[in-house]
Protein backbone atom coordinates (compact mmCIF):
# COMPACT_ATOMS: atom_id res chain seq x y z
CA UNK A 1 0.00 0.00 0.00
CA UNK A 2 0.97 3.05 -0.89
CA UNK A 3 -1.06 6.41 -0.01
CA UNK A 4 0.49 8.46 -2.66
CA UNK A 5 -0.33 5.81 -5.45
CA UNK A 6 -3.58 5.40 -3.71
CA UNK A 7 -3.93 9.76 -3.66
CA UNK A 8 -3.48 9.46 -7.36
CA UNK A 9 -5.58 7.07 -8.45
CA UNK A 10 -8.36 8.86 -6.73
CA UNK A 11 -7.96 12.49 -8.31
CA UNK A 12 -7.86 10.68 -11.46
CA UNK A 13 -10.89 8.83 -11.10
CA UNK A 14 -12.69 12.55 -9.96
CA UNK A 15 -11.18 13.87 -12.10
CA UNK A 16 -12.53 11.91 -14.82
CA UNK A 17 -15.89 11.42 -14.14
CA UNK A 18 -16.17 14.93 -13.29
CA UNK A 19 -14.52 16.92 -14.94
CA UNK A 20 -13.52 19.24 -12.33
CA UNK A 21 -10.15 20.09 -10.50
CA UNK A 22 -9.51 18.42 -6.96
CA UNK A 23 -8.39 19.71 -3.82
CA UNK A 24 -7.05 16.90 -1.23
CA UNK A 25 -7.81 17.14 2.48
CA UNK A 26 -8.52 20.92 3.49
CA UNK A 27 -5.66 22.19 1.19
CA UNK A 28 -5.25 25.74 0.61
CA UNK A 29 -6.18 27.05 -2.56
CA UNK A 30 -8.02 30.12 -4.03
CA UNK A 31 -12.17 30.03 -4.31
CA UNK A 32 -13.29 30.36 -7.66
CA UNK A 33 -16.96 30.42 -9.16
CA UNK A 34 -15.89 27.28 -11.29
CA UNK A 35 -17.01 24.12 -9.55
CA UNK A 36 -14.56 22.46 -7.31
CA UNK A 37 -14.24 18.63 -6.48
CA UNK A 38 -12.87 18.56 -2.56
CA UNK A 39 -11.46 15.39 -1.10
CA UNK A 40 -10.38 13.82 2.32
CA UNK A 41 -9.25 10.10 3.44
CA UNK A 42 -9.81 9.73 6.37
CA UNK A 43 -7.65 7.26 8.87
CA UNK A 44 -7.58 3.27 7.95
CA UNK A 45 -9.19 0.50 9.87
CA UNK A 46 -7.57 -2.52 10.61
CA UNK A 47 -9.71 -5.72 9.59
CA UNK A 48 -8.90 -8.85 11.63
CA UNK A 49 -5.47 -8.94 13.26
CA UNK A 50 -2.41 -8.14 10.74
CA UNK A 51 0.38 -10.86 10.53
CA UNK A 52 4.28 -10.91 11.00
CA UNK A 53 6.18 -12.32 7.89
CA UNK A 54 9.86 -12.97 9.12
CA UNK A 55 12.05 -13.01 5.90
CA UNK A 56 15.78 -14.38 5.92
CA UNK A 57 18.40 -13.59 3.58
CA UNK A 58 21.80 -15.44 3.78
CA UNK A 59 23.11 -12.83 1.05
CA UNK A 60 22.65 -9.82 3.27
CA UNK A 61 25.45 -8.25 5.09
CA UNK A 62 26.10 -9.42 8.65
CA UNK A 63 23.44 -7.82 11.49
CA UNK A 64 20.43 -7.50 8.34
CA UNK A 65 19.52 -11.11 7.57
CA UNK A 66 16.25 -11.12 8.87
CA UNK A 67 13.51 -8.83 7.47
CA UNK A 68 9.79 -7.84 9.26
CA UNK A 69 7.17 -6.89 7.59
CA UNK A 70 3.48 -6.38 8.77
CA UNK A 71 0.35 -7.35 6.77
CA UNK A 72 -2.85 -7.31 6.97
CA UNK A 73 -6.56 -5.37 5.44
CA UNK A 74 -7.19 -1.54 5.94
CA UNK A 75 -10.78 -0.27 5.19
CA UNK A 76 -10.90 3.45 4.68
CA UNK A 77 -13.36 5.98 4.16
CA UNK A 78 -13.26 8.74 1.07
CA UNK A 79 -14.69 12.04 1.69
CA UNK A 80 -15.64 13.51 -1.58
CA UNK A 81 -17.71 17.22 -1.69
CA UNK A 82 -18.51 19.76 -4.46
CA UNK A 83 -18.81 22.79 -4.21
CA UNK A 84 -20.42 24.86 -7.21
CA UNK A 85 -22.23 28.14 -8.15
CA UNK A 86 -24.14 26.82 -10.94
CA UNK A 87 -27.34 26.12 -9.90
CA UNK A 88 -28.74 24.95 -13.62
CA UNK A 89 -29.42 21.40 -14.20
CA UNK A 90 -26.35 19.13 -15.37
CA UNK A 91 -24.31 21.76 -13.06
CA UNK A 92 -25.12 21.49 -10.19
CA UNK A 93 -22.79 20.27 -7.16
CA UNK A 94 -24.90 16.71 -6.68
CA UNK A 95 -25.08 15.76 -10.53
CA UNK A 96 -21.42 16.30 -10.73
CA UNK A 97 -20.89 13.62 -7.38
CA UNK A 98 -23.83 11.51 -8.89
CA UNK A 99 -21.75 11.29 -12.13
CA UNK A 100 -18.55 9.96 -10.14
CA UNK A 101 -20.77 7.44 -7.58
CA UNK A 102 -22.13 5.68 -11.16
CA UNK A 103 -18.86 5.56 -12.77
CA UNK A 104 -17.42 3.72 -9.84
CA UNK A 105 -19.04 0.51 -11.63
CA UNK A 106 -17.01 0.97 -14.50
CA UNK A 107 -14.56 -1.62 -15.85
CA UNK A 108 -11.99 1.82 -16.62
CA UNK A 109 -12.46 2.95 -13.13
CA UNK A 110 -12.21 -0.64 -11.15
CA UNK A 111 -8.96 -1.19 -13.09
CA UNK A 112 -7.78 2.22 -11.95
CA UNK A 113 -8.11 0.97 -8.56
CA UNK A 114 -6.87 -2.20 -8.56
CA UNK A 115 -3.52 -0.70 -10.33
CA UNK A 116 -2.95 1.06 -6.99
CA UNK A 117 -3.88 -1.94 -5.09
CA UNK A 118 -7.36 -0.92 -3.75
CA UNK A 119 -10.94 -1.99 -3.77
CA UNK A 120 -14.60 -0.86 -4.02
CA UNK A 121 -16.64 -1.92 -1.56
CA UNK A 122 -19.27 0.77 -2.21
CA UNK A 123 -20.51 4.47 -2.12
CA UNK A 124 -22.92 6.16 -0.11
CA UNK A 125 -25.63 8.53 -1.31
CA UNK A 126 -24.92 11.70 -2.44
CA UNK A 127 -26.35 14.36 -0.06
CA UNK A 128 -27.42 17.78 -1.25
CA UNK A 129 -26.17 20.09 1.47
CA UNK A 130 -26.65 23.54 -0.70
CA UNK A 131 -27.25 26.80 1.42
CA UNK A 132 -26.72 30.16 0.98
CA UNK A 133 -23.64 31.61 0.69
CA UNK A 134 -22.25 35.42 -0.32
CA UNK A 135 -25.85 36.25 -1.14
CA UNK A 136 -26.51 33.56 -3.17
CA UNK A 137 -27.67 29.89 -3.30
CA UNK A 138 -24.06 27.82 -3.43
CA UNK A 139 -24.67 24.28 -4.58
CA UNK A 140 -22.88 21.62 -2.58
CA UNK A 141 -23.11 18.42 -2.27
CA UNK A 142 -20.71 14.99 -0.41
CA UNK A 143 -20.67 11.71 -0.71
CA UNK A 144 -18.34 8.90 0.86
CA UNK A 145 -16.75 5.96 -0.96
CA UNK A 146 -15.55 3.23 1.33
CA UNK A 147 -12.63 1.21 -0.29
CA UNK A 148 -10.08 -1.28 1.39
CA UNK A 149 -6.29 -2.47 0.70
CA UNK A 150 -3.70 -4.35 1.84
CA UNK A 151 -0.81 -2.93 3.88
CA UNK A 152 2.85 -4.43 3.33
CA UNK A 153 4.94 -2.60 5.61
CA UNK A 154 8.56 -3.30 5.50
CA UNK A 155 10.79 -1.65 8.36
CA UNK A 156 14.33 -1.34 7.06
CA UNK A 157 15.08 -0.63 10.22
CA UNK A 158 13.99 -2.71 12.54
CA UNK A 159 16.45 -6.01 11.37
CA UNK A 160 16.92 -8.98 13.06
CA UNK A 161 20.05 -10.97 13.08
CA UNK A 162 20.07 -15.05 14.02
CA UNK A 163 23.00 -16.50 15.90
CA UNK A 164 25.97 -17.89 14.26
CA UNK A 165 28.31 -19.04 16.63
CA UNK A 166 27.54 -19.87 20.71
CA UNK A 167 31.20 -20.33 22.29
CA UNK A 168 30.45 -20.91 26.04
CA UNK A 169 33.94 -20.68 28.27
CA UNK A 170 34.64 -20.91 31.58
CA UNK A 171 37.50 -20.33 34.12
CA UNK A 172 36.90 -23.11 36.35
CA UNK A 173 39.27 -25.00 38.21
CA UNK A 174 39.24 -28.23 39.91
CA UNK A 175 41.06 -28.48 43.34
CA UNK A 176 44.30 -28.94 42.46
CA UNK A 177 44.36 -25.68 40.31
CA UNK A 178 44.19 -27.23 36.80
CA UNK A 179 41.75 -25.63 34.39
CA UNK A 180 38.57 -27.22 33.21
CA UNK A 181 37.64 -27.05 29.83
CA UNK A 182 34.24 -26.83 28.20
CA UNK A 183 33.23 -28.88 25.22
CA UNK A 184 29.97 -27.70 24.16
CA UNK A 185 30.04 -25.72 21.05
CA UNK A 186 26.99 -24.51 18.98
CA UNK A 187 28.03 -23.50 15.49
CA UNK A 188 25.79 -22.41 12.60
CA UNK A 189 22.83 -23.53 14.90
CA UNK A 190 19.32 -21.35 14.61
CA UNK A 191 18.08 -20.82 17.77
CA UNK A 192 13.80 -20.59 16.98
Amino acid sequence: MDWATIQTALTAWMTASTGLPVIWDLQAAAYNNKPVAEMRIFASQGVGTDELRRTYDGTAPAGSELQYTVSGHRIFTVGCKVRSRNNQPGYAAPVYLERARTSLTKPSVIALFQNAEMAIIGAEAVQDLSGWFQDRQESFASMDVIMSTVVNDTDLNEVGTYINTVEISSNVVDVSGVSISNTLQLVNEEIP
